[in-house]
């Protein structure tokens, strides 16, 4: 079985032949670095040699001068086939692996259930596991219109009551401009680390139990929540412990602290390729880096985009944009542009699924250019169903993670045009419009779309095959649960 293994296909093939040798009681060559080596040095099946002719020359001699070692060899090879690797010792071995993949004991910490891209994600991973594995949910605080969504068959387990600060929804933090002032300014002197430090030691003192059960795995679902990272580091015995990040990092960089709490657990999880090769640009100490998708709950919004929406019916250019009415998500901006645009065009409706702090003053904007193809329709239960009746849906946000919103949009067959943030190129690319940041380039973008030069039909087309692969994130997930 002298295969080369610089070529994976030949590489690959070996262990076949070693088998077939020791089910026919003989003894095998192969070449170093095949990987099947090892055994068979471990075993006494044969011998390894070079990946050279002269080699390759040289042991077939030896074999065929030494009829002893040759019996030899081939009757080491029948034993080690017979006790460690029969079909139906490998048969038990592959259903042991199946029956662990599908038993983990899961433990997911995160601060409150709020309405969020996060919890969404959140709640998908929930979802996709659940059936096969034993997860308990633990947050700092029982907050939030999602904790209603979560499903019975999981555990959520009871409040630490010393924590509940932690986890709390600051909702006036984000409303109030004087505060938001002060926020940014303790910030900008440095108090903000003395006071995440301080958490810590308060946290410490504490002196909060262990979490009661050994886990498989344990995420924190949120790698800037420094409390959250605290506890899975001191708190929690599993077997493999990972926290995930939700932003850019370029946009919004780790703390020092933060840094030094990633570099303690098994991975850092980047939501995109594109998400982890920021981490990794920026913080190349970080050794544990790594990505994992968000899950869809595909089928749900399936369903739910199925239902009828108030929409206008005529034929005119529809886009709908989902999310909050805040300074990320650049909502101005883009009103900007569709004041603009409107002394061009008169065949196009826009649609602002979500509120914010920004949303008095979007409806001030439209009252005040009587912007009257806009609407802004406030929070929606369903998004879905305004997604499916648009044209294209436009996320003219300043910066972004990996949007969950990019894959609904286009497994409801609906191309997305979106400013190019971190994951914009991976995620969306070549099946919709990814347009410079900047509102010049958005402007170009929409106009290219109402004066037909970008070709929106061809790329409906395109997406009639798009499917989101959750199958794919479980088995990425599982190989970053192997045994180390």
């Amino acid at each position: 079985a002298t295969y080369n293994p610089v070529i994976k296909n030949h590489k690959y093939s070996a262990p076949n032949k070693f088998y077939e040798a020791g089910c026919l009681i003989k003894p095998i060559i192969v070449c170093k670095d095949t990987g099947i080596d090892e055994i068979v040095s471990q075993h006494n099946t044969g011998l390894v040699i070079d990946y050279s002719a002269k080699d390759f020359f040289d042991n077939l001699d030896k074999l065929n001068n030494n009829r002893e070692l040759l019996s030899t060899l081939g009757e080491n090879g029948r034993l080690a086939y017979t006790n460690y690797f029969s079909w139906d010792i490998m048969s038990k071995r592959i259903k042991a692996l199946y029956e662990k993949l599908l038993n983990m004991k899961i433990l997911i910490i995160n601060a409150n259930m709020t309405t969020g891209g996060l919890e969404t994600s959140l709640l998908n991973f929930i979802h996709q596991l659940k059936a096969d594995h034993e997860i308990d949910l633990f947050l700092l605080n029982h907050q939030g219109k999602l904790m209603q969504a979560l499903p019975n068959d999981i555990c959520v387990l009871p409040e630490e009551k010393t924590l509940k600060k932690f986890g709390q929804i600051r909702t006036n933090v984000q409303r109030n401009f004087v505060k938001r002032v002060v926020v940014k300014t303790l910030k900008a002197v440095g108090v903000k680390d003395w006071l995440i430090s301080r958490d810590i030691k308060s946290l410490n003192d504490m002196q909060i139990e262990p979490f009661v059960k050994d886990y498989d795995l344990a995420i924190n679902f949120n790698a800037y929540n420094h409390i959250c990272n605290e506890l899975l580091i001191n708190n929690v015995c599993a077997k493999h412990k990972m926290a995930i990040v939700h932003n850019d990092v370029y946009v919004l960089p780790f703390s020092k602290l933060i840094v030094r709490q990633l570099s303690k657990i098994d991975y850092c999880l980047g939501c995109s390729k594109s998400c982890a090769q920021h981490i990794w640009q920026k913080y190349p100490k970080l050794s544990n880096v790594d990505y994992l998708y968000n899950f869809q709950d595909t089928q749900k919004f399936i369903d739910l985009a199925d239902q009828e929406c108030d929409i206008n019916p005529k034929k005119r250019y529809k886009f709908v944009c989902v999310g909050r009415l805040a300074k990320q998500k650049s909502p101005m901006r883009l009103l900007k542009v569709v004041n603009k645009l409107n002394r061009e065009f008169e065949n196009f409706d826009i649609y602002f699924l979500g509120e914010g702090e920004l949303y008095d003053s979007a409806k001030q904007y439209v009252v005040k250019h009587k912007l009257e193809n806009v609407h802004l329709l406030g929070n929606q239960s369903n998004p879905y169903k305004f997604i499916k009746k648009a044209d294209m849906l436009i996320l003219a946000s300043r910066f972004e993670a990996a949007p969950m919103v990019y894959a609904e949009a286009m497994t409801l067959g609906v191309p997305v045009l979106t400013t190019r943030t971190c994951s914009a190129d991976e995620l969306v690319g070549n099946l919709g419009l990814v347009c410079d940041n900047n509102r010049k380039a958005i402007y170009s973008a929409i106009k290219s779309v109402l004066n037909g030069s970008f070709d929106l039909e061809q790329k409906k087309q395109n997406l009639k095959d798009y499917r989101w692969d959750n199958q794919a994130i479980k088995q990425k997930l599982y190989i970053l649960t192997k045994d180390k």
